[in-house]
């Protein structure tokens, strides 16, 4: 999946996501590579075992953020294109925004009355180079500093990136 996923990203999300794929993820064929679930993997396994009583799942955001220790040097990249802005933003593992940027279409809100998908897929595709390479620089990061890349898989308009 990441072979095919790739080439459809702009070049910063590209270079980030290839960047993390190549220093994390294990070789595999892309047949059978889930991002989702290939980043999970990923990230469990850079915790120790977690002794609980119960998936992390039933518990409150409250009682599994304690569950989980804390990884401060996790930098995350995340993008989202699910409707009509576009945006990035840069977390450490310990929930510090070290930068979040937005590139609103309330102009396009306006004349449209309301979310044109069309209008606001090209809007996406407009500015999305931008908007990455801002949040990694207002972060002061670079792709190769990134622990990991989050992005839209849906629902929402056909830009959003989809596994």
């Amino acid at each position: 999946m990441a072979a095919t996923l790739l080439p459809t990203l702009s070049p910063p999300v590209s270079r980030a996501a290839a960047a993390f794929l190549l220093r994390r993820a294990p070789l595999k064929p892309s047949h059978y590579v889930h991002p989702p679930s290939t980043l999970r993997r990923l990230l469990i396994s850079s915790y120790p075992a977690i002794p609980a009583m119960c998936p992390l799942s039933t518990m409150s955001s409250t009682t599994a953020a304690r569950a989980v220790p804390v990884r401060r040097d996790l930098l995350m990249l995340g993008i989202e294109t699910s409707c009509d802005d576009t945006a990035a933003a840069v977390v450490r593992g310990d929930g510090e925004i070290l930068s979040q940027v937005v590139s609103s279409q309330a102009d396009l809100l306006a004349r449209y009355g309301g979310v044109a998908p069309k209008m606001a897929e090209e809007a996406h595709a407009l500015v999305i180079d931008q908007v990455v390479q801002k949040a990694l620089d207002d972060a002061k990061l670079s792709e190769s500093d990134l622990s990991a890349v989050a992005v839209t898989i849906g629902p929402g308009l056909s830009l959003c990136l989809r596994g």
